[in-house]
């Protein structure tokens, strides 16, 4: 799903909306009392955050699902979203990861590998290699992801499974030294993979 419309990347923003498109993902199709009791959370919060989610097109009903027409179920309708950069609100969606990011650089140096993992290394590439390294990563996050998505599918007793997140970026050193000001928006897209 591409998405360049500001008030779906505000839909896709919400906290508690990224943890029901994560339970989503894990069971594939779910009722709001479903999600209420697996989130820990009520179940009319659950029931608004769904429409929400349904109006910006993130999910769907599943009527195949449902036990007779009143029954609603829901999935969600893309496997993975790219934001297109000049989205605007594009800057405060990607503000959280950011931050994010920086206490994971601090708390992987002081955890030493067992909660956090992150580094910063640097190297001379040309285009071409950089491109065949950042496949390369992404291909085992990739396959990682699924691996972990898989197995928590078969078991639904997931107490010692946490959402983990992967921000992974490679690129010239010298475009974050002429990086564009505060409140400018930057050219290209941004790849976001639902948070999930």
């Amino acid at each position: 799903m591409h998405i360049t419309d500001p008030g779906v990347l505000r839909a896709l923003s919400h906290p508690l909306r990224q943890r029901i498109l994560n339970e989503l993902d894990v069971v594939e199709h779910a009722r709001a009392a479903d999600l209420a009791e697996a989130l820990d959370e009520p179940a009319n919060s659950i029931s608004f955050h769904l429409r929400v989610l349904a109006k910006a097109g993130i999910i769907e009903e599943a009527p195949e699902h449902a036990r007779d027409r009143r029954d609603r179920v829901w999935r969600q309708t893309a496997e993975s979203f790219t934001i297109d950069s000049e989205t605007p609100g594009v800057d405060q969606f990607l503000k959280p990861y950011l931050d994010w990011l920086q206490t994971m650089l601090v708390h992987a140096s002081r955890s030493q590998g067992r909660e956090a993992a992150a580094s910063i290394r640097s190297g001379l590439l040309t285009e071409k290699e950089m491109q065949e390294l950042a496949d390369e990563v992404n291909e085992v996050i990739s396959r990682r992801l699924e691996a972990g998505l898989t197995a928590a599918r078969r078991d639904r007793n997931r107490s010692e499974r946490r959402d983990h997140r992967v921000l992974f970026a490679i690129g010239p050193w010298e475009t974050a030294q002429t990086s564009t000001p505060s409140g400018d928006q930057p050219t290209g897209q941004t790849g976001q993979e639902g948070d999930r």
